[in-house]
């Protein structure tokens, strides 16, 4: 999987039908684990989940690995939740995992201005990539925030091996 990438054209064979989750029969939230976060396709009233991007990609397994690591980039006071991942990882059935905070960037007063990009970013890397090493990487506002992280990056001992730039 590869997260610098451009979409695939849209082709029906991605479209799937929503799943009401007020019906109990077909509750997302019942399925066994198993399906949620493996090899079924859901789109529970039609929210991208990790099992819709499982199938959209042919995304085999979400097992990562704990002796790699990863990190999502952010930049412009963009923060994320903490409580909010917690939450995203019980819903959908993910172990549960905290993120690397090394430029403190968590924040318990979230609002959609300052914690959308960041929560989503990081929630969906981690939802991927599960029980692997997850770094939010910071960058401040500079001229050119990008410079200043692939330069922070590339000066880290153990550089993430994967980098998620939205």
């Amino acid at each position: 999987f590869n997260t610098v990438q451009i979409p695939p054209s849209y082709h029906p064979k991605y479209h799937l039908q929503p799943i009401s989750l007020n019906q109990s029969s077909n509750n997302f939230m019942n399925q066994p684990s198993d399906k949620r976060n493996g090899k079924h396709s859901t789109a529970a009233d039609s929210y991208v989940t990790v099992p819709f991007l499982n199938t959209l990609y042919n995304i085999p397994s979400n097992v990562g690995s704990a002796d790699q690591s990863q990190s999502v980039f952010e930049t412009n006071s963009e923060s994320f939740s903490p409580s909010d991942l917690t939450m995203f990882q019980r819903q959908f059935g993910i172990p549960l995992q905290a993120a690397e905070d090394k430029y403190n960037m968590a924040s318990s007063q979230c609002t959609t201005a300052t914690c959308a990009e960041g929560n989503l970013d990081i929630q969906y890397i981690m939802g991927i990539a599960q029980k692997t090493r997850t770094i939010y990487w910071y960058a401040a506002n500079t001229a050119d925030p990008f410079v200043s992280w692939i330069l922070d990056v590339s000066s880290t001992r153990n550089p993430p091996q994967s980098n998620s730039i939205s």
